[in-house]
């Protein structure tokens, strides 16, 4: 466990990382080995707030007093299981060895990163008494999949998939001074599903570029053919203003199958003596889904919206910032889904 200080006062930190390997080899003949494993890990990391602050709203002042409260992005919990399995089987036969094996992970991911408290920050104290916040931050559950009020809400997610792979590899020593190294890998990464359904994504729109496309996603709140009540309250989603906008989706895309990885490399002694090798290699490797985008993706429509407004003295009453935010220098609102709020 440690500390770290966090928007001016200190959050207690901690994190467990067990781990376990258990393996099993098997000599099944003078050329045959085979070995099996099963492994664990876990990462669990943990920001929580301090007792004195648990519950109460953060209250920040551009004048310079000390603020209080815990901001609403805190505590944050992640805790990320991973279960392994793999066998690997060894050949000897002449001048080649032969190796062949599988590995499959199952990794599960539980997390909390938005909690049902709002966030606030004043001009200075004259305004926190006058009760008018200079902005205000929250993130809520908008009622669209609920049919209920708007309220503060929780942010969980649980994610899960699989992964496979697969090889196969032939050291040859093609003569006294020359090993080449023979090999092809394939890789499986599911996409990611939220063990609860709680996953969207965005449908883009038609146009010739991407900014087109964003734009066309679907008619704004308010404008011809999107005005009434209902339309103005859902316009963000697909179908509601367009045929594109936020929609429901199980998973994130579909799954790579191309992933195939040649080996090649070598080993050469120009000599004959022992004494001096050359050694060269070349392969490709892929990897799974970055964890951050699919995170992000937590505070889309319809099942969570992460809020920011501002006091008609501060900005635009209207302009509301979602997701997560950084206020730069100027005082101008920045998203950064990797920035707590810097008042």
């Amino acid at each position: 466990s440690n500390t770290s200080n966090l928007r001016g006062f200190v959050n207690p930190n901690d994190g467990d990382f067990p781990s376990a390997v258990l393996s099993w080899t098997r000599i099944i003949s003078p050329t045959v080995v085979n070995e099996a494993r099963a492994g664990y890990i876990r990462n669990s990391t943990n920001i929580n707030v301090p007792t004195d602050q648990a519950g109460v709203p953060s209250v920040g002042f551009g004048s310079g007093e000390i603020y209080f409260g815990a901001y609403n992005g805190y505590p944050q919990f992640f805790q990320e299981n991973i279960y392994t399995f793999s066998d690997l089987l060894s050949i000897t036969h002449g001048k080649h060895s032969f190796k062949t094996g599988f590995d499959i992970a199952r990794n599960q991911e539980n997390s909390t990163f938005n909690v049902a408290r709002p966030s606030y920050y004043f001009f200075d104290s004259l305004f926190f008494a006058a009760d008018a916040p200079a902005l205000e931050v929250a993130g809520v559950d908008p009622g669209i999949i609920s049919n209920k009020p708007a309220e503060l809400s929780t942010n969980n997610r649980a994610w899960r998939n699989l992964t496979w792979g697969a090889f196969f590899q032939d050291d040859w020593k093609a003569s006294s001074r020359l090993t080449l190294n023979l090999g092809m890998r394939y890789d499986i990464y599911s996409r990611h599903h939220e063990k609860f359904g709680r996953m969207t994504q965005f449908i883009l729109g038609s146009g010739s570029n991407i900014t087109e496309r964003i734009r066309n996603a679907n008619t704004p709140a308010g404008d011809p053919g999107c005005d009434t009540p209902t339309q103005i309250a859902t316009a963000q989603l697909a179908g509601v203003c367009g045929d594109g906008g936020f929609a429901v989706a199980s998973p994130l895309g579909q799954p790579d199958h191309n992933n195939f990885s040649p080996r090649f490399g070598f080993s050469y002694d120009p000599t004959g003596k022992g004494n001096m090798a050359i050694r060269g290699g070349f392969g490709v490797s892929y990897e799974g889904t970055l964890y951050n985008p699919l995170s992000n993706s937590r505070w889309n429509l319809p099942f969570y919206s992460f809020n920011l407004a501002y006091n008609f003295l501060f900005g635009d009453v209207s302009n509301i910032v979602y997701g997560p935010y950084t206020v730069n220098g100027t005082g101008q609102v920045v998203a950064d889904p990797n920035t707590a709020p810097s008042y």
